[in-house]
């Protein structure tokens, strides 16, 4: 997921949050899944959605991320860019 992710595009982020949503079902606690989606959400907000719609869903997912591993860089980067670009 992280691979398509980076590259920005808004087909290539619908593919990346299938790979987090996966790997999401196989393992529920997957904290880089978690974060995985809440960097989704965020690129998503980049271009392609307003960010009202989905900086709630990125917050609550880099939350998540961090109930299942707190020391996760991911989730406190999207926690991070949350903060800065959009409070």
């Amino acid at each position: 997921g992280i691979f398509y992710l980076r590259q920005g595009t808004e087909s290539s982020l619908e593919r990346a949050r299938g790979y987090f949503e996966e790997a999401l079902a196989a393992d529920s606690s997957f904290a880089l899944a978690y974060a995985g989606l809440a960097n989704y959400y965020i690129g998503l907000s980049d271009f392609y959605k307003p960010p009202v719609e989905t900086m709630p869903k990125a917050e609550a997912a880099a939350a998540k991320a961090l109930q299942f591993d707190v020391s996760l860089a991911e989730a406190h980067v999207a926690l991070g860019t949350l903060d800065q670009e959009y409070s």
